[in-house]
């Protein structure tokens, strides 16, 4: 597959994920004020977060060394984004809110490849069976 059609996937990949748990946060929580600001940080970060998931595809590097540079890289970016933009989120509050998201993308992640196994698996007993 063409590097180009990967990058466009996993973008558009990380920014319906991103902006699905984006709403579901602001559905949980007390409501925020949304902004032309706000969502444009939630749609650089999903890109970016999902740009960064090409560290998995690396076979040298281990899921949990991966694991650990991608939620680093991510928490970073948001620093960097917050001193940018001058937000002024705290550290401790991107440190929880950067792991709370991380494991309810994981969690998506996860259903969403249960599903596509299934899928799948139908497939495979379909064709077995002609």
């Amino acid at each position: 597959m063409e590097i180009k059609i990967m990058i466009l996937k996993k973008i558009f990949n990380g920014l319906s994920i991103g902006s699905f748990i984006f709403l579901l946060i602001c559905t949980l929580t007390k409501p925020i004020y949304l902004d032309k600001r706000t969502v444009l940080f939630v749609f650089i970060l999903s890109i970016f977060i999902s740009l960064m998931t090409f560290i998995f595809d690396i076979d040298r590097i281990n899921l949990a060394t991966a694991i650990s540079i991608h939620f680093t890289a991510i928490t970073m970016f948001i620093m960097l984004l917050d001193w940018l933009w001058n937000i002024g989120i705290n550290f401790f509050s991107i440190l929880y809110s950067s792991a709370l998201i991380y494991i309810i993308s994981y969690l998506i992640v996860y259903i969403y490849m249960l599903v596509t196994m299934n899928k799948l698996n139908g497939y495979i007993r379909r064709i077995n069976k002609k």
